[in-house]
């Protein structure tokens, strides 16, 4: 029994963000938007605001369709005087150099990283603008990090980065696609995308 295999049906799909720290989403406006929502949402319900931050660059016509992202505690500084959401270059060029001020020791030093890493939040980086997100030059210096600075990029706009590690294709009708870049022997793994109701929405946002 120990040495047979079993496959289970109906399974979720886990998402190493800590891993793969540049995630790329494809598909189509509506897919991404409702990916992206479904996983800020799963994020905010698992995780405390005290231990995940999450920052969004995007336009303001996306930005009114997940509207409900702006009242997450997720989305604020500690202070609550800084909201982390973008949708033009000056406020993406700010909230990159308030980022640079957490940041920049983990980037440039290795001795004391993990112990940085457990004392401060995890940020997550939702971009669906790529001249958003590369508005300020901590930004390219994240991407082109070797190991984990406490910061994971999920890029959901066409021409993805290079720094791209793994990449959710979202199709109509059919079964998405999950595939991870750069490892001996990877597959790609097939899933069905769910959608967060109003329900859902309620209860992350009053977690």
């Amino acid at each position: 029994l120990v040495e047979k295999e079993y496959t289970l049906d109906n399974m979720p799909i886990i998402l190493p963000l800590m891993e793969d720290t540049v995630c790329g989403i494809l598909g189509d406006e509506g897919q991404r938007l409702t990916y992206i929502r479904n996983l800020v949402l799963q994020i905010a319900a698992c995780h405390s605001y005290d231990e995940v931050k999450m920052v969004f660059r995007m336009g303001e016509n996306e930005l009114k369709q997940l509207d409900c992202l702006r009242y997450l505690p997720h989305v604020w500084d500690d202070q609550r005087s800084v909201r982390y959401i973008a949708t033009k270059e000056a406020e993406a060029y700010a909230l990159g150099e308030n980022i640079k001020k957490q940041f920049e020791m983990q980037l440039d030093e290795d001795g004391e990283k993990k112990k940085r890493l457990r004392n401060q939040p995890y940020y997550v980086i939702f971009a669906l603008d790529k001249k958003l997100l590369e508005s300020h030059e901590i930004m390219k210096e994240i991407l082109q990090s070797d190991s984990n600075c406490g910061v994971s990029i999920v890029a959901a706009y066409d021409d993805l980065p290079k720094e791209t590690r793994s990449i959710i294709t979202l199709k109509s009708n059919q079964e998405s696609i999950y595939t991870s870049l750069g490892r001996n022997g990877s597959e790609d793994v097939k899933f069905s995308l769910d959608d967060c109701g109003e329900e859902a929405v309620a209860k992350a946002m009053s977690a």
